[in-house]
Order: structure tokens, then C-alpha cells, then sequence
């Protein structure tokens, strides 16, 4: 998956997506091990059809890697963040869509999940801030600078120090200001 990772929206990583998460799919049912690895091909088609402007495709994938990691969370508390990182994903794509509504309630869960994770193991931060990024942008579409703000105000606290330590953020970091200097237009 690692490999398709660097490649998300391009059709070669939607096309090894889809044979990977065909490919699990029954040994998911079978074997509990698996079903992290079909969730994580899901999450990543999902991605995959996201960055190619394919929205609507990247719903089924990405509720159905929601409903894996969170049957997986309910006896493993350590499967927490893959649920919290795949109900971002979920509410970016109904955000994505116009569907705010739908949006709303997976990333104040996706948040709800991360803020105790982060406290104990620093390595969430990342994904903290990524969740209250789309949180905040999400408030923007929605008409709601003044909630979206401080939302992206705690994302770029999050985010400054890491992006310092790691350039991979630095893209993530620029959306995150590109957004909090919206919520000022």
C-alpha cells in the first residue's frame, strides 16, 4: 500500500486499490487479521478517487473501510485512530460532494477519537490536525468562518512545530493557513 500511497489519485493507484481491496475481501470475512488490510485498500481507493475528482465513487469505499475499523475498534481500542483517520477521509468526500450535513458528524467523531490519542501518543497530532483542517474547511463551506477559525487556529498550532521537524507536513501546513486566511475574507 505504501507504494500507492505516493501515487494517490492517479488511475494506476485506483486500479491496485480496487484489486486489493477484491483481493481481501474474502479472506476478510474469514480472517480478523485481514480486515485492517481490506480497510486500508479501501481507504486508499476512496483517496485515490477523491484526488481524481471522482467523489462520488470514493463514498461506498470509504463507509465501507468506516464500518471495518470501527467493528475492529470495539475489541481493539488500538484500532482507534486507523476509525478516526478513516472518518476524516468519510467526511472530507460527503464534504467534497455538498453533503455538510452528512460531513459534520464523522469529523466531529474523527476529532472526538484523536484528542485523547494525541495526549498519549504524540504521533497523532498529525492526524489531529488534519481532522480539525477539514473540520474548520468544512465550517467555511458552510458559511461559518467565525466557528472555522479557531478550529484551524488549534490545527496550525498543532501543525507549525511538525511541519518544522517534518517537510512532508508543509503541504498540509499551506492548506491549513490558506484556510484560516479565508476565514477572515
Amino acid at each position: 500500500y505504501e507504494l500507492c500511497l505516493g501515487l494517490v489519485g492517479s488511475e494506476m493507484c485506483i486500479r491496485d486499490s480496487q484489486e486489493a481491496a477484491a483481493i481481501l475481501s474474502e479472506p476478510a470475512r474469514a480472517i480478523p487479521a485481514a480486515r485492517a488490510d481490506h480497510a486500508t485498500a479501501l481507504n486508499n481507493l476512496a483517496l485515490s478517487y477523491s484526488a481524481l475528482g471522482a467523489r462520488q465513487e470514493a463514498i461506498a469505499p470509504a463507509e465501507e473501510a468506516v464500518a471495518i475499523w470501527r467493528a475492529l475498534a470495539r475489541t481493539n481500542p488500538a484500532q482507534q485512530a486507523d476509525l478516526a483517520i478513516a472518518l476524516n477521509n468519510l467526511g472530507k468526500a460527503y464534504g467534497e460532494l455538498g453533503h455538510h450535513q452528512r460531513a459534520l458528524p464523522h469529523l466531529l467523531e474523527a476529532i472526538a477519537l484523536l484528542r485523547p490519542l494525541s495526549q498519549a501518543r504524540p504521533s497523532h497530532r498529525a492526524d489531529l490536525s488534519q481532522a480539525l483542517n477539514s473540520l474548520g474547511f468544512l465550517r467555511l463551506l458552510m458559511g461559518q468562518p467565525a466557528q472555522a477559525r479557531p478550529l484551524l487556529e488549534e490545527a496550525l498550532h498543532i501543525l507549525q512545530p511538525l511541519a518544522a521537524e517534518n517537510p512532508t507536513l508543509r503541504g498540509e501546513l499551506v492548506r491549513t493557513q490558506v484556510n484560516l486566511s479565508n476565514t477572515l475574507a
